[in-house]
């Protein structure tokens, strides 16, 4: 049975005409096609990402034609580091019911001999998003947000320790296989139930969860 915040989420989107979504780093728009072949309803997704090219990409293959998503719902920002809740609403992406970041791991992976972990350039961008989070959170119309993020598992444990803390979420590890063709640990934020929690959960995450 779904938590009561759960139900808010759901009855808010369903008063809304669907979701809306702030997907941050968003890429080619992968989610999206997820959550529309999950058969969800999207009122408004706003793709923030950089790259123009992803940008065009995201534009051809959701810009129409897809049943459950208005024909106005997609809508682009490109700096996630200018993102604010006043610019959200400019955007007419307000309320959010759902908000993702899959932020940039170059300074946190294992992979990179020079990595400079959550000071890096790129890898930063973790901390302001799980800033802009908590500024949504608290101004979000009293609808309730649901919130995840994914990134690696970082080579130095002390990263971890700031981000779960500047998130205020615990950990999940898993592999990336069971959603790529990829074998690497990766680190899921989330404030949602899930429907099942891994046996191999850490005990601080099966607790927040379950």
């Amino acid at each position: 049975r779904p938590p009561p915040q759960q139900k808010g989420r759901e009855k808010a989107a369903a008063c809304a005409g669907g979701l809306t979504v702030v997907s941050v780093c968003d890429g080619k728009g992968t989610l999206l096609g997820i959550l529309l072949r999950a058969g969800l309803r999207i009122r408004r997704y706003l793709s923030v990402e950089i790259d123009a090219g992803c940008n065009r990409v995201c534009r051809n293959l959701y810009g129409g034609g897809w049943e459950g998503l208005e024909a106005s719902a997609l809508r682009f920002f490109c700096d996630a580091r200018e993102l604010t809740v006043s610019k959200l609403r400019a955007l007419d992406c307000w309320p959010v019911h759902l908000l993702v970041g899959t932020t940039p791991c170059e300074d946190l992976s294992r992979c990179n001999s020079k990595a400079e972990g959550l000071r890096g350039a790129h890898s930063r961008l973790f901390v302001d998003f799980a800033r802009f989070s908590q500024a949504l959170s608290e101004e979000n119309d009293r609808v309730p947000l649901a919130i995840l993020a994914e990134n690696v598992v970082p080579t130095d444990p002390d990263d971890l320790i700031e981000m779960e803390t500047v998130l205020r979420l615990p950990s999940l590890t898993s592999e990336a296989a069971v959603f790529e063709a990829a074998r690497r640990a990766r680190l899921i934020f989330a404030n949602v139930r899930f429907q099942g929690v891994p046996a191999g959960a850490d005990t601080a995450w099966r607790k927040h969860h379950n």
